[in-house]
């Protein structure tokens, strides 16, 4: 099966806030020093604020479908600032959003993370 791609008929999420996560090892010692090393050897981007300020009804239908087809598997995602590609998989089990009078969702959040 395909690894499917976020679709294109949704604006890009912005703003968005994120961090680059790479942990490591640490070993204490009965002498007071300590060892330490990369746990991987490379990090992963976590998009924590990865959303829209505001959605139509039908960007959040297709979002949402999206959202259901994915979840628990990962998609790849094109950055339209840098041109990077990444593959992504959701870091929550819920797509946060607030309702608009008129119609519309804002405030529409899905934290991403990225899958090496």
């Amino acid at each position: 099966m395909a690894i499917p791609t976020f679709p294109d008929t949704i604006p890009g999420p912005i703003p968005f806030a994120g961090s680059f996560y790479l942990p490591q090892v640490k070993n204490d010692f009965e002498a007071p020093y300590q060892e330490s090393r990369k746990e991987w050897t490379d990090g992963r981007e976590k998009f924590t604020g990865f959303g829209w300020a505001y959605l139509t009804e039908d960007e959040f239908a297709v979002l949402l479908a999206f959202f259901k087809e994915v979840q628990g598997g990962t998609f790849y995602w094109n950055d339209d600032v840098t041109g990077k590609q990444y593959l992504l998989g959701s870091a929550a089990d819920e797509l946060k959003y607030q309702r608009v009078g008129g119609g519309g969702r804002s405030n529409v959040e899905w934290p991403l993370e990225e899958r090496l």
